[in-house]
């Protein structure tokens, strides 16, 4: 990351103290960062947003001659300012000239016009929005084509379309703003200009285009850099007749919040401006700091409230190695005495982290441990500087290192395109749209697509500040205008004309009319208002504006706080009670039955002048009272505006014109008056501040409408307090923290606070306070009194002020307050006083100011409505107006007039009157449209743009969206007119409200998005005016229905087998969807306008016929007899060719391929064969000769075959993998004479696919008039005249490296020139046909039906089937994509498992039966992999199109109901009847070994703490030496332990199967030994990494007189006893630090000071990992032991009880309720935990590991007992399977389920150990499972076959011959659904017609692990499942037969068994079971988001 010089203090953080353990309080240097900022001119009004700010700056431009550079740009005409732009990015100079345009328009003044000749921009992303945003008349693509080449200047250039284009040569003004990168003075490799690299081709690009094309002026900017750099460029520039000036200018100077210091320079034509161009440098120098204007207000107040601050953030899933950066910040702890802890972060060792409760939770988890520490150590800075960062509005960059921070509260450190911003009084970072604003970009008026948030931040980071830019060209006008050319008065004509035009609003005719009358208020139920609005109101800051928390929320007992359990933690709190997510009401439902309760329109009267009123001679009072008589409050009238939902609170704002009125709703109701503060006040004014106080305050008690008011007195007072502290103190929050300096520092646990002012304001203060040291707010400081409602007493900070000059005060209020509002206060205490300050001996007085009195005031709140008069048209009358109009026009759909109580035309001043009115043009039902529409020739709905294709040098053909039109494509959706048009008009004091909708522009829309526009479509309206957008609901599960209304099927006469009755009524279903099903597909529009509640839809609907559908019967139920059912039927009907004759008919119209009779069935490999063999089974013997089957497992097979073997067949079976062959893909490219495609993955082999589909026809109908030899002759010349078409000739985007992949640019070498357009064609030549296709087609030459490898493509069958589909859909490849455009009359899809998870799963079904249901639109945040995948893959228009409109929650629902609308219409699913195979379940419930439970119980604790997210780690790069060390790491022992797993879950689930143990050992002691022995051979490495260092140091002293500083402070740090977290280890490497003291022999070979430097770096780092794994180990050591010696305390051996005693220093206590802290290993009692001062802290005063509740385990609870085994074990729970297996009879065969594929390679270890015969994974293909389905030979016989749980292989097959079936775990699945189908699909191969014998079904389960937790919550059950072996269950009486999760339960006899949770919770079942209460064999985790384990 390279910023600039200016932004970074090179001082080496080990120079700030050469002695800090003698450095005391009065002696510390100041912490880096000065926090009493005065870079924010308070003095100035407050400007906020660009506009304002533009205006400013233009106001002084005029009185410095811009007014009269204006006017000479039109004089004599209008002359456009000819503009260009270089290396362009963003087009900040643009965006500054039309807001310079704007703001001369605004003040009567004539704009600028521009004639914008062209930009440069190489990159495609920036492209894309240059062109959407600024449409240039050309924009070239790569500046370095100006660079001359051959020494001849350039004329042409290539534009982004890669057209050659002249280049403009009349130019005004350039600007160009060159890379910076070589230039940064953090660039390790940093370049001058002349060294080559990025900045030098940029700069000769500029340099060259200057000299030739002669611009008049230009202006450039970059970083700040050395003076001299700048200085070599003005020589340049002199040479060739430019003269120029420059200067370094700050951001924040020009009005924005953002310290960015940058050079400008202009460059004036001399040749233009003869003798005058040296002064017009100068003058715009002048002019550029005279127009500098101070910022005058922080960043948070320029974010609009509009711009999400939410980011798509994904939570990292590896660490970075940062050692070197860990060693440099506990050197900054060391040195600034700082502390160890993380108090901001809780950060911890091993990953995990709890960030405040208000911390934007995913931006924490995506970021490092490193940021963590960045976060933690600037708190700590702050602190010591005397303010609490949390409270503070600082940004931090934490890509950089904590010591590089600069910035000061308020301002925004430089913003780069990738840096992280972080705000500490927000815990969240700024987004890319946040960063734009900063930069000056005006944001709302951004046409901006599909680029991501981190896209933006690059536009931002790489962008020039508006309003400095601005400036500068304002200067260049000012000073430079004599050098425009004046030739040409031709203006340039709006790009897009569409922009400029207005909305043509039409009235339809004989519109109804309504008066609504004025009526009475009716009095609202105020407790149950109040009630509502708790329940609703924003209790957790992960709730955002609609969404209630999953989690449970938890209630702070002392202060109220709520936050919900995911959440909460950070500050503790004292939480006692939780809010259950089914006892919360839905935001949306609050206001939609609230709002129309409310009065629409309040007045008041009786309002007091409070001049009159006032007393004194106060001046602040005066101003204030001034001010609001100056409202006149009785003439303004309050609308209802929104509801706005705060933390605990609901607000609903009522606005008028001078003053905004606020109903509250918390626990009590009251209004609140603010006035607005005239603009031109100073943002420090008295006033202003005064203003952001409530004017008047009414408690509402029983009538909304009569509060009691209370009118604000301003008037100053005080008086004196005297505050007495307990004698009981505890740590204050410097020593919370653990600074060093403050250790000694304390508060009182309370004050007593008295005063001997008797007056009743002062006396409420008076009272006894307690200390809240956990309840969060400012620096810790809450004191609470406890009345009613509650007084606190803390510290208030001022975001951007000092910290010294925040003050204590009393208030009810404690939220934390938005910048610009205050909270109201009952006074404020000096801000001197502190409660650790010493001054709470209740002696010393303390001036206290009353901020807030109320004097109590009669005013009257009325609720008058006027008559409001309604007019609305019929829906007829709109219908007929709108298909008459075209989308330039829009229809009136309402008219309101009512008396104008307000000379504002702005439409929240009647929303008062649109209360009701709004919601009488309700047209909810369908209407359909009279006349057809179109959309040709309509801009608003362009059709999407073509696919071209670019090859390269290997002849691959990619697909490329054509890039200009995909740009108009964007611009034109982006400029389209508006659906609605509200205009408002006062006219003779009535007031008219008009709202138009632009229904065309929808039906347009809704036209373009089928896909097919040349179908007959239907067109349909309607307009809801009741439209809601709730929180977000999960839909219903999607359900199949049975075919048990069918009627029974006679069957097919020559059928082997007789179906059932329930597979002849599938049947009679099927062959009646064979005849053809009509279907609707539609697409819908939607336009909704939020305030107003309307949404308006249009639908373009078609139908299209299906014959086909989808067979989903349940595994087991026999689809396959049931499709060859359906076969058989037809030929049993009709001969193949009737059936030919018959589609022929259907086949009318449609492209030319071979029609065939045969039936096309596609599978997985592994059942093809089994396909063959049901047919052969169910058929007789002629039937299946006559069938002909052609199988193709392989490609081998296709290769043998010829179109006539094709044509001959009536059944060909296909493996799916085929299509996927590369030969065949091959040979498909070939035969369509294509380039082959260039990968074979996703969405661009479907585009490669659709063109091949698309021409084969075409080739099809040469090959059968030509013959196979001839054709082949022709494919090489049709291969060339393809490529020579313009669709074969896409522009390739230049990609070029960066930094040290960056290739200087040499115009002779076109290597040096970036990936460009696509090369020439290479010279093509055609495979040449193999031998023995050649003798066939020689054999026949006119017979093109020889023709070899028949590609399926070239067919069209009766019949596809698609088997298995649920698996080839999970992949979504190659394969998929060719079935897809298999063509066929009739398609099926077989599944026993579809994915039916949403709509997209529907989709794709459909698709694969050849329609689409609707467009891709998805849920962002609830993407399913599938639909990640497809989004991913989507074009970039696609994506645009996706990202322009965010669907409404009723648009997704009836796409949810159409989607279950296909499934009741074309799928089917049917139960089996298998009553007849008998069938035992059973329960294998293991109990671990000791070893083997604390290992796993080491990393369910650790995967915990980490919230189930896996981070691992990126190692550093290390010698060869150092590879073991790193090997041995703990981590890396835990990443070990993940094997490789995808989730935590994944690996807890291994984690609990395997434990190997040699024969005799008990693993639990050995593993304490092996932990004792790996600290010695630790120690042993630490201790040779000292010697080498010291030895390397050593050498750099002597040679080159070097003392390298890392090496050096880590040995200070070290000898500190800092920087590892544990005294145990720090004493350990303490003492090897002074033994290694001269030790080791020098060498001389050191001859590279430089290497030398480098050599010792990379020791050190290594030395401190080494001692950072020391430390691990001991805390691993410390945990194995702790267990170890617990159990040996249970066995009565001769261990002692203090051997396990509490590690707390203090404690008395011995083992008694003792729990162990899993991060360090220590143990610790009940008692010491509950005293410590510090909660989240470690007992063992060495320790410095951050201690929560996840942390603790209580060692009660372990259960364990250690035993020694006599074999090799494998862990108990496989030896019990091993065991298992071999007791099962000699000729029973088992199918063992594993979890993973890690699994079956530990399985067959294990087997093989134990003798068992079994069917290894490397071996699985489709020959295994027949040979273990058919092989009985006793010797070969297999006992075992592993498959994988969910897997393919799993799929389809019969496996009849086995009859045990083991689940080695339970099924980890993501849902509930998932799980239900993939078991089903595993017993359903052995359970299955045809089983002879009883079946065993075994579930296994390590109980207290993972295991039982997946078992309770997935495997749902109407009956109990139970251990082999004792008495059978009692079963309830009374038994559900809804399936409900299950209960693991162990009886009083010892037996267990898996029962419906419900025969647990009820106590009379629970006794007849036998069951004692509260029994848990859970583990102690939380799963993640990932697996769903809420209510279906």
């Amino acid at each position: 990351m390279l910023i600039d010089e200016d932004e970074v203090d090179e001082t080496v953080i080990s120079q700030s103290n050469k002695n800090p353990q003698n450095k005391t309080k009065s002696s510390r240097p100041s912490v880096r960062g000065n926090y009493a900022n005065n870079d924010i001119n308070l003095d100035l009004p407050p400007i906020s947003n660009i506009e304002d700010l533009m205006e400013v700056i233009i106001d002084k431009a005029l009185g410095l001659g811009f007014k009269e550079a204006v006017n000479d740009l039109r004089k004599g005409g209008v002359y456009p300012l000819k503009v260009a732009t270089l290396f362009s990015g963003t087009e900040s100079p643009l965006i500054a000239l039309q807001l310079n345009s704007q703001t001369l328009e605004k003040k009567g003044l004539p704009p600028i016009e521009i004639d914008h000749l062209f930009s440069t921009e190489i990159d495609s992303g920036k492209q894309a929005y240059i062109e959407r945003n600024f449409h240039p008349k050309i924009l070239f693509r790569d500046a370095r084509d100006f660079i001359p080449k051959n020494d001849k200047p350039p004329v042409t250039a290539t534009t982004a379309y890669g057209a050659e284009v002249e280049i403009p040569r009349v130019i005004d003004l350039l600007i160009a703003g060159f890379v910076c990168k070589d230039l940064s003075s953090l660039n390790a490799k940093k370049k001058t200009l002349m060294d080559g690299g990025e900045s030098s081709d940029t700069w000769r690009a500029l340099f060259n285009f200057a000299k030739e094309f002669r611009p008049s002026v230009i202006l450039i900017e970059n970083v700040k850099s050395k003076g001299e750099t700048w200085k070599d460029i003005q020589k340049k520039l002199l040479s060739i007749d430019y003269e120029s000036q420059w200067h370094i200018v700050d951001t924040k100077h020009y009005g924005l919040p953002q310290t960015r210091q940058r050079m400008y320079m202009v460059a004036v034509n001399k040749q233009l401006h003869d003798s005058g161009a040296k002064a017009a440098a100068l003058g715009w120098k002048e002019t550029m700091q005279k127009l500098q204007r101070q910022c005058s207000s922080p960043f948070e107040a320029w974010l609009p409230k509009e711009i999400s601050r939410q980011q798509n953030y994904t939570n990292l899933v590896s660490e970075t190695d940062w050692v070197l950066s860990k060693l440099r910040y506990e050197l900054m702890r060391l040195i600034d005495r700082l502390g160890t802890k993380h108090p901001i972060s809780q950060y911890n060792d091993n990953g995990s982290s709890c960030p405040p409760d208000f911390a934007n939770r995913k931006f924490y988890f995506s970021q490092s441990s490193r940021v963590y520490d960045c976060f933690d150590i600037a708190h700590l800075q702050g602190a010591l500087a005397g303010h609490d960062s949390l409270h503070k509005m600082a940004v931090w960059d934490v890509s950089q290192n904590a010591d590089r921070f600069r910035a000061k509260l308020g301002l925004v450190p430089a913003i780069t395109p990738s840096g992280c911003d972080f705000i500490s009084n927000q815990q969240t970072a700024l987004t890319g749209p946040q960063l734009l604003v900063l930069q000056g970009m005006p944001f709302d008026k951004l046409l901006l697509g599909n680029e991501t948030w981190k896209e933006l931040q690059d536009l931002a980071g790489n962008a020039m500040s508006v309003p400095v830019i601005g400036a500068s060209i304002i200067s260049a006008l000012i000073h430079c205008r004599k050098g425009f050319h004046k030739k040409s008065k031709q203006l340039t004509s709006n790009p897009d004309a569409r922009l400029n035009q207005k909305t043509i609003l039409v009235t339809p005719e004989n519109m109804g009319h309504q008066t609504l009358k004025s009526s009475e208020f009716e009095e609202l139920d105020i407790s149950q208002l109040i009630r509502d609005a708790a329940s609703s109101a924003r209790l957790c800051a992960c709730e955002g504006v609609k969404d209630i928390s999953k989690s449970p929320v938890q209630v702070c007992k002392d202060c109220g706080h709520t936050a919900c359990a995911g959440c909460a933690g950070n500050p503790l709190h004292v939480y006692h009670s939780a809010i259950s997510r089914h006892d919360r009401l839905f935001p949306t439902d609050f206001i939609q039955k609230w709002r129309p309760q409310l009065p629409a329109r309040v007045t008041f009267t009786d309002f007091p002048s409070l001049l009159e009123v006032q007393t004194g001679s106060d001046t602040d009072a005066s101003n204030f009272a001034e001010r609001v008589d100056e409202v006149d409050l009785n003439s303004q009238c309050f609308s209802i505006s929104n509801f706005a939902r705060s933390e605990n609170i609901w607000k609903v704002l009522y606005v008028s014109d001078e003053a905004t009125l606020e109903l509250q709703i918390e626990k009590t109701v009251e209004w609140k008056l603010y006035i607005k503060c005239p603009r031109s006040l100073p943002a420090n004014s008295s006033l202003r501040k005064t203003l952001e106080q409530p004017v008047a305050r009414g408690l509402v008690k029983s009538s909304l409408l009569e509060p009691t008011w209370g009118v604000l007195n301003t008037q100053t007072d005080s008086c004196q307090l005297l505050i007495l502290g307990s004698a009981e103190t505890t740590a204050a929050w410097r020593n919370r923290l653990g600074l060093l300096d403050y250790v000694n520092e304390t508060v009182p646990m309370e004050i007593d606070i008295t005063s001997n002012d008797a007056r009743e304001f002062v006396q409420e203060l008076i009272g006894h306070y307690t200390l809240l040291p956990d309840c969060g707010t400012a620096m810790c400081s809450l004191y609470k009194k406890s009345c009613d409602p509650p007084l606190y007493f803390f510290l208030d900070s001022d975001a951007i002020g000092h910290g010294d000059l925040d003050s204590f005060v009393f208030s009810h209020d404690l939220r934390r307050m938005p910048y610009g509002s205050s909270r109201i206060s009952h006074a404020r205490l000096d801000c001197s006083w502190r409660p650790w300050s010493g001054k709470c001996d209740g002696k010393t007085p303390i001036k206290t100011t009353f901020t807030a009195q109320w004097t109590a005031s009669d005013i009257r709140l009325n609720a008058n409505v006027p008559d409001v008069h309604v007019r609305i048209p019929s829906a007829k009358s709109a219908i007929s107006e709108s298909a008459l109009h075209g989308c330039s026009h829009a229809v009136t759909v309402l008219n309101v007039q009512t008396k104008a109580v307000t000379d504002t035309e702005e439409f929240s001043a009647f929303s008062w009157a649109l209360e009701k009115a709004k919601l009488l043009p309700s047209f909810p039902d369908w209407h359909t449209f009279p006349v057809a529409s179109t959309t040709d020739n309509c801009t608003c709905a362009p059709p999407l743009p073509d696919i071209l294709w670019s090859v390269n040098d290997n002849f691959e053909a990619t697909a490329r969206e054509e890039r200009k039109s995909a740009a108009e494509v964007e611009r034109a959706v982006q400029t389209r007119p508006h659906v609605y048009n509200i205009d408002t008009s006062i006219n003779s004091a009535v007031a008219e409200l008009n709202v138009a909708v632009n229904v065309s522009v929808l039906r347009h829309c809704a036209r373009s998005r089928l896909l097919n526009t040349e179908v007959d479509c239907n067109e349909a309206w309607r307009l809801l005016t009741d439209h809601v957008e709730p929180a977000s609901k999960s839909f219903p599960q999607l359900l199949l229905g049975s075919n048990a209304q069918d009627n029974i099927h006679p069957g097919p006469r020559k059928m082997q087998l007789e179906l059932t009755d329930t597979q002849k009524r599938s049947l009679t279903w099927m062959e009646k969807q064979e005849l053809g099903v009509s279907m609707t597909i539609e697409e819908i529009e939607e336009a909704i306008q939020h305030d107003l509640g309307w949404r308006l839809e249009v639908r373009a609907s078609t139908t299209a016929t299906l014959r086909g559908g989808v067979l989903a019967d349940l595994p087991s139920f026999g689809k396959t007899v049931t499709t060859i059912a359906l076969i058989q039927t037809e030929f049993e009907k009709k001969t193949p060719v009737a059936i030919l004759e018959d589609n022929c008919q259907l086949s009318s119209g449609l492209p030319n391929l071979v029609d065939v009779a045969a039936t096309l069935i596609v599978c997985p490999e592994h059942i093809a064969k089994q396909w063959r063999e049901e047919f052969e089974r169910f058929l007789d013997e002629d039937q299946f000769e006559q069938y002909n089957i052609l199988l193709i497992t392989r490609y081998s097979d296709l290769e043998r075959l010829s179109i006539a073997d094709v044509q001959n067949a009536r059944l060909i079976i296909v493996a799916w993998k085929v299509f996927a062959n590369g030969s065949y893909v091959s040979d498909l490219a070939r035969f369509a004479a294509l380039p082959e495609p260039a990968t074979m993955k996703g969405r661009a082999y479907e585009a490669w696919l659709d063109y091949a589909t698309k021409v084969i026809p075409t080739r099809l109908k040469e090959l059968q008039d030509t013959g196979v030899v001839e054709f082949n002759k022709n494919t090489h010349k049709t291969l060339e005249e393809r490529l020579a078409n313009p669709d074969f000739q896409a522009v390739v985007p230049v990609k070029i490296g960066h930094g040290s992949a960056y290739q200087t640019y040499d115009p002779a070498d076109s290597t040096t020139w970036g990936k460009r357009t696509a090369r020439p064609a290479p010279k093509v030549t055609i495979k040449k046909a193999r031998s023995e296709h050649t003798t066939r087609a020689t054999e026949a030459d006119a017979d093109w039906t020889t023709y070899p490898t028949p590609l399926l493509q070239l067919f069209r069958f009766n019949r596809v089937v698609v088997d298995e589909y649920h698996y080839l859909y999970t992949e979504l490849d190659a394969s998929h994509a060719a079935v897809k455009k298999i063509n066929a009359h009739k398609r099926w899809i077989l599944s026993g498992t579809p994915a039916l998870t949403n709509f997209t799963d529907v989709n794709q079904m459909a698709m694969l039966l050849g329609v689409r249901l609707g467009r891709d639109v998805w849920d962002s945040t609830n993407f399913t992999p599938i639909e990640k995948r497809l989004a991913s893959e989507q074009t970039e228009v696609e994506r645009f199109l996706s990202r322009t409109q965010i669907m409404s929650y009723q648009w997704h629902e009836a796409r949810h109901n159409r989607a279950q609308g296909f499934l009741n219409t074309f799928a089917r699913q049917n139960a089996p009847s298998l009553e007849h195979i008998e069938c035992t379940e059973i329960l294998r419930p293991v109990e671990l070994g000791v070893a083997h439970y604390a290992v796993y119980l080491e990393l369910s604790q650790h995967l915990s703490s980490l919230r189930m997210q896996i981070k691992k780690q990126k190692p550093a790069k290390r010698s060869k030496s150092d590879a073991k060390a790193h090997d041995s790491l703990r981590n890396v022992r835990f990443e070990k332990s993940l094997r490789n797993s995808e989730t935590a879950e994944q690996a807890l689930v291994h984690a609990a199967l395997e434990f190997t143990t040699s024969a005799g050992e008990s693993k639990l002691p050995t593993l304490v030994a092996q932990r004792q022995a790996q600290i010695e051979e630790t120690k042993r490495e630490v201790f040779n990494a000292l010697i080498h260092a010291n030895m390397a140091q050593n050498q750099l002293i002597k040679r080159f007189n070097v003392h390298e500083s890392t090496y050096k402070n880590l040995k200070q740090l070290l000898k500190e006893k800092r920087g590892l977290g544990d005294d145990d280890a720090a004493i350990a490497v303490l003492k090897l630090l002074r033994q290694a003291e001269g030790k080791g022999k020098e060498t001389s070979n050191l001859a590279d000071k430089n290497k030398g430097v480098a050599h010792l770096k990379l020791l050190t780092q290594n030395l401190y990992a080494a001692a950072q794994e020391l430390t691990s180990r001991m805390r691993s050591y410390r945990f194995l032991n702790s267990i170890q010696q617990f159990i040996a305390t249970l066995s009565n051996d001769n261990t002692s009880s203090e051997d396990i005693a509490c590690s707390s220093p203090t404690c008395a206590a011995t083992s008694q309720s003792l729990i162990l802290v899993d991060n360090c290993g220590h143990l610790v009692c009940e008692a010491c935990l509950g005293k410590r001062l510090d909660r989240e802290s470690c007992v063992h005063k060495g320790c410095s590991v951050p201690v929560q509740a996840s942390n603790l385990i209580r060692l009660s609870e372990l259960g364990l007992e250690n035993t020694v085994s006599l074999d090799v074990s494998f862990g108990r729970k496989l030896d019990d399977i091993c065991e298992l297996i071999k007791r099962m009879p000699k000729e029973d065969q088992c199918i063992l389920f594993v979890p993973s594929e890690n699994a079956t390679d530990t399985l067959e270890e294990v087997f093989a150990h134990h003798g068992i015969s079994h069917h290894q994974r490397a071996a699985l293909m489709p020959e295994t499972i027949h040979d273990f389905q058919t092989n009985q030979d006793p010797e070969k016989k297999k006992k075992v076959l592993i498959l994988p749980l969910g897997g393919v292989e799993a799929s389809g097959v019969n496996l009849t011959n086995a009859n045990h079936i083991i689940f080695l775990s339970p099924h980890l699945a993501e849902s509930q659904y998932e799980y239900d189908s993939q078991m089903a699909q595993a017993v359903a191969r052995s359970r299955r017609f045809g089983q002879k014998k009883k079946v065993f079904i075994y579930h296994c389960a390590a109980l207290r692990t993972i295991d039982v937790d997946i078992m309770e919550k997935r495997h749902k059950r109407v009956d109990a499942i139970e251990e082999a072996a004792g008495s059978p269950i009692q079963t309830p009486d009374t038994i559900s037969n809804k399936r409900e999760k299950t209960k693991l339960i162990r009886k009083t006899s010892g037996r267990m068994a898996l029962v419906p949770v419900s025969w647990v919770t009820d106590e009379e079942k629970r006794a007849k079971l036998g069951v004692e209460e509260n029994q848990k064999f859970t583990s102690l985790i939380t799963f993640s988001d990932r697996y769903q384990y809420d209510e279906e």
